[in-house]
């Protein structure tokens, strides 16, 4: 595979966990985990997916920085990949990322290679691979990406990566301004049968991840939706990067607080310190009860 390109190509291209540990060696520190042969599967389908999973999950690793390119590169032959991100910072980053494997990956730069960087007028940063006639281009949700195109091409490939964090999902507003976002300005941006990938985090039991798993289970959009907290039914979901529970109480120290702990590696929703109003305290009835007054003199209902 090292001395033959036609081999390696020939092994990378069926399978994306087989190029991602070829071409990415240097990313595989600990044993891959179950889940995360599942999303490399998720990856090889043609299906829309969501992904929620702990913080260092790798998740965008990859999904973010080897799908592109397997994607391209792989049997799925995409020819315009749109990556979109939050803000301007992180659709920089993730660029950097990519610019910097297909700069100092030899193989990868022989067999994707040539490529350029270009700019374009909305500042969306792109990596044109001039003998594959592809394309990828990473954007943030502060630009503007209607009318995209890629010579004939529309994106076939759409990856948001943390679209939201803690203040865009504080208020309805902000969720419903994402979510409108998504629905009018993202998706129809692609095709008929462009595949559309969305990851990140559990921030808010409202939040754009979990109205897409509403969507889903409802029948709404088609696709799959997957969520993997660290602890999973009582078993570390990657024993290889945390062999014990001591290993993760390790982790957990890091996190800084019991709230983030929750949020970020369990993926439980728990209430802010300013929230008002805990969902727990809400009742629901199939019927109204009695009313009744309680000592304060307030009439509960």
């Amino acid at each position: 595979m090292m001395k033959n390109r036609k081999v390696r190509t020939a092994i990378t291209k069926e399978s994306h966990l087989m190029f991602f540990n070829f071409y990415f060696p240097h990313y595989v520190t600990y044993p891959t985990a179950n889940f995360q042969r599942e999303i490399f599967s998720l990856t090889e389908g043609k299906e829309n997916f969501y992904v929620v999973a702990f913080r260092g999950s790798g998740k965008s690793t990859i999904v973010t920085t080897s799908f592109p390119i397997w994607a391209i590169l792989g049997k799925q032959s995409k020819k315009f990949v749109l990556i979109i991100t939050q803000t301007k910072a992180q659709a920089k980053q993730h660029m950097m990322n990519m610019r910097r494997e297909l700069e100092n990956n030899d193989l990868l730069r022989k067999d994707l290679g040539p490529f350029q960087e270009e700019q374009d007028e909305w500042g969306s940063g792109s990596l044109v691979f001039t003998t594959l006639g592809a394309r990828i281009t990473v954007a943030s949700s502060e630009q503007s990406i209607r009318g995209l195109r890629h010579n004939q091409y529309r994106p076939d490939l759409i990856i948001g990566d943390d679209l939201e964090d803690i203040a865009s999902t504080k208020t309805r507003e902000g969720r419903n301004k994402t979510h409108q976002w998504l629905t009018s300005e993202v998706i129809p941006a692609g095709d008929k049968n462009t595949q559309l990938v969305i990851i990140g985090n559990l921030l808010h039991e409202d939040s754009l991840l979990m109205r897409n798993k509403e969507d889903l289970e409802k029948g709404k959009i088609d696709g799959t939706f997957k969520q993997y907290p660290l602890i999973q039914n009582g078993q570390i979901l990657w024993p290889g990067k945390y062999p014990t529970l001591e290993d993760v109480e390790l982790e957990k120290r890091k996190a800084g607080n019991e709230y983030a702990w929750q949020r970020e590696y369990l993926l439980h929703i728990v209430p802010a310190e300013d929230q008002a109003i805990h969902r727990e305290w809400i009742q629901y009835y199939d019927e109204l009860p009695a009313e009744t007054r309680n000592d304060e003199g307030y009439t509960l209902l």
